[in-house]
């Protein structure tokens, strides 16, 4: 109840500015490493599944590498999310990267999505002086709760991508240094109990930090690069073995 009663009010002149520069901030970050924590939902229990990789926001290129003992490689690519294919695979087929799915449809926008919802429908929850990596940092939690109805293009396409996701609860942490510089960040989704079900995501964490890394050997591939599913000899799809069972990936 005083969680509701909080945020029926709106935010003060002060956590709106901070909010307002929070927002600068993330918008300003052009590249980014990534450690990416996903919970997925297992016949027995659940299972954590780990990445790392880099995102290039300007080009929209992300690229991830499943933690393991035989890592596997992906990259979304503008609207395409591609798997790089096997030794084995490129010499058969002539081609490295295998088209796996369409991006979100919001792939375009979802950056300046996520701003705008900093800026606009994000609530402080929690601040505290923390170090990191040597350095006094401030930490701010904030709850990202879009509005059934949005005029805004940009918060409307945040709602609807929280629906499709199924989450239930995403909160958004920053790490600003005593002058305002950001730090880190990270995102923490859950998903709502009806969303669980097997092979699916129960939680998604993604940090971000190494701002402004140099990203140059990640490129878009080029078109005839790309496996499809209808050229022939097509790969076959990845799928990742939890509890025993069989699960998509």
């Amino acid at each position: 109840m005083k969680s509701r009663l909080r945020f029926a009010r709106p935010p003060g002149a002060e956590e709106t500015a901070l909010l307002g520069r929070i927002a600068d901030e993330v918008e300003a970050v052009t590249t980014a490493r990534l450690a990416i924590a996903l919970v997925v939902r297992g016949p027995y229990r659940d299972v954590a599944v780990d990445f790392d990789g880099f995102s290039d926001h300007k080009r929209h290129l992300h690229f991830t590498r499943l933690l393991g003992p035989e890592p596997v490689h992906r990259l979304q690519a503008g609207p395409d999310v591609l798997r790089r294919l096997s030794p084995e695979d490129q010499r058969e087929t002539g081609r490295s990267w295998l088209w796996e799915e369409p991006a979100s449809p919001n792939w375009e926008s979802e950056r300046a999505e996520t701003v705008a919802s900093i800026r606009c429908r994000a609530r402080i929850l929690r601040s505290a002086d923390e170090r990191l990596d040597g350095e006094e940092v401030r930490r701010h939690t904030l709850l990202i709760r879009p509005r059934r109805r949005e005029a805004d293009p940009l918060l409307a396409g945040a709602r609807d991508s929280i629906r499709r996701h199924g989450i239930k609860r995403l909160t958004y942490d920053v790490w600003l240094t005593r002058t305002g510089r950001l730090r880190r960040t990270r995102e923490h989704a859950v998903m709502f109990r009806a969303h669980r079900r097997l092979g699916r995501t129960v939680s998604v964490t993604i940090e971000g930090r190494d701002f402004g890394i140099l990203v140059e050997d990640l490129l878009h591939p080029a078109p005839e690069d790309i496996l499809r599913p209808d050229d022939a000899g097509a790969a076959p799809g990845l799928t990742v073995i939890i509890d025993g069972q069989i699960s998509p990936y």
